[in-house]
């Protein structure tokens, strides 16, 4: 196994059963100073920490600041080797986690340290220094405990994912598995195997791993890919999105589901049922997202394990809706006056502009027909201008049947110019603005 070694910056904090500190009341001159304080002391059975603070504010206060700089100074000594196999060697080596992981965790920890111990301490009128020492022996004795400990918790905390990971409780296990990493993240440079099943691995890597994998597997499947709305399934068709996880269905979940442009829309379930109906446009996506880790995200705030929000995002579907109505006949005359009807151009270009977004092709032979009747009349002259004011019927009717499903009118849409021709034209186009989406929406609903 290869080996690498390097140091790693640690916070150290005393147990409650530490050693006491016996400080030194007389104060000292620096003919005085100890060698310690000169020259860093090297011990091949202790671990050092030298700390100073200066003697501003109350007692405590400098005397605590420099116990706190002594033992960060301890912890630069203590080495810390990562093995090629743990899971903070795969966790710096593996793309997928180097941009979010390294920055957080690569060089830094925290232990509790118990035994140390205050060999000295010297002060002047404006200085504190304190020296610790740490029996290396006794030092890694407590560690292996602790570590035996705390591999203890984090295989009992693995087994508890893995049992809700087979229940389908993905939010649950995802949980636990992630508790099975923080358990042994001041070991995650060693091997960290559980007593008499080191054959199957590391117990916080295989942590990270089936954590992984269960993310992977989890999905949401639809019934079907492609949804077409048309005359033969009367514009309407009920889809089946789930959610699962290693190929079975997984406990309930938070769906959040949107057709096109619509409002989006919520629910607590193992599965949706949907029925899709024509929305605002004949090309749509309905789109279908589930995120049972969106809780767990929010609550990871140690900065060792902020990687795992990147990867443990929610799942989501898109499906395209696809609006095929009938070719329709249609018929736009104009009427002036008393006068006979004749073509209307400005309204035919107007509702076909509309009719084309819709893909809805032209058929004369067609059994649906939309039939547009504008009638102007002479409003009189108003401060020498000519006034006309246009009615306009919009029917759309089912010729087969001969029923109506469609009538929409707008009155006295006023049209203003120098000449009755002129002023004629005005109104006109402006009753076409009036043939909008909006409007053919209503006829197309009405109509099937």
């Amino acid at each position: 196994m290869r080996n690498s070694f390097f140091y790693i910056s640690m916070t150290l904090l005393m147990a409650c059963g530490g050693p006491k500190e016996t400080v030194k009341t007389e104060v000292q001159g620096i003919s005085t100073r100890p060698n310690w304080v000169q020259n860093r002391p090297v011990s091949s059975m202790d671990y050092i920490g030298i700390g100073r603070a200066n003697k501003s504010g109350p007692l405590e206060e400098y005397q605590a600041l420099a116990k706190k700089n002594a033992l960060n100074d301890m912890a630069g000594e203590i080495q810390v080797k990562v093995n090629s196999n743990s899971l903070l060697y795969t966790l710096e080596h593996d793309e997928r986690f180097s941009a979010s992981f390294t920055e957080q965790i690569s060089t830094q920890t925290s232990i509790d340290l118990e035994g140390f111990e205050a060999y000295d301490n010297y002060e002047t009128p404006t200085e504190y220094w304190v020296y610790y020492r740490l029996n290396k022996a006794q030092y890694e004795q407590v560690k292996q405990e602790r570590q035996r400990k705390a591999i203890e918790r984090s295989f009992n905390n693995l087994n508890l994912a893995r049992k809700a990971r087979f229940a389908g409780n993905v939010a649950i296990a995802a949980e636990y598995f992630i508790k099975s990493m923080g358990d042994l993240k001041l070991y995650w440079g060693e091997d960290n195997y559980y007593p008499g099943l080191e054959d199957q691995g590391a117990v916080d890597g295989n942590a990270l791993s089936e954590l992984m994998d269960m993310r992977n597997n989890f999905k949401l499947k639809s019934d079907t890919e492609y949804i077409l709305l048309n005359i033969d399934n009367g514009f309407e068709h009920q889809i089946t999105v789930r959610s699962m996880v290693d190929g079975r269905n997984s406990e309930a979940a938070p769906f959040i589901y949107r057709q096109g442009k619509g409002e989006s829309k919520s629910k607590e379930s193992d599965l949706v049922k949907l029925n899709i109906k024509p929305g605002d446009t004949a090309r749509e996506t309905l789109s279908v997202e589930v995120d049972p880790f969106l809780e767990l995200r929010k609550s990871i705030k140690d900065p060792s394990l902020t990687f795992l929000k990147s990867l443990l995002r929610g799942e989501v579907v898109q499906i395209d809706i696809q609006v095929s109505y009938p070719s329709m006949s249609l018929e736009c005359v104009q009427i002036m006056g008393d006068g006979p009807e004749k073509s209307c151009d400005v309204m035919r270009a107007a509702m076909m502009m509309q009719m084309a977004k819709s893909s809805i092709a032209m058929d004369s032979n067609s059994q649906y027909r939309i039939r547009v009747i504008a009638k102007s009349r002479d409003g009189g002259m108003n401060q020498g201008f000519q006034v006309v004011y246009t009615d306009v019927n919009i029917i759309a009717q089912d010729l087969q049947s001969d029923e109506i499903h469609f009538e929409k009118e707008f009155n006295a849409v006023k049209g203003v110019h120098s000449n009755l021709e002129m002023a004629t034209t005005k109104s006109l186009q402006k009753a076409s603005e009036l043939i909008n989406e909006e409007m053919l929406k209503s006829l197309l609903d009405s109509m099937f």
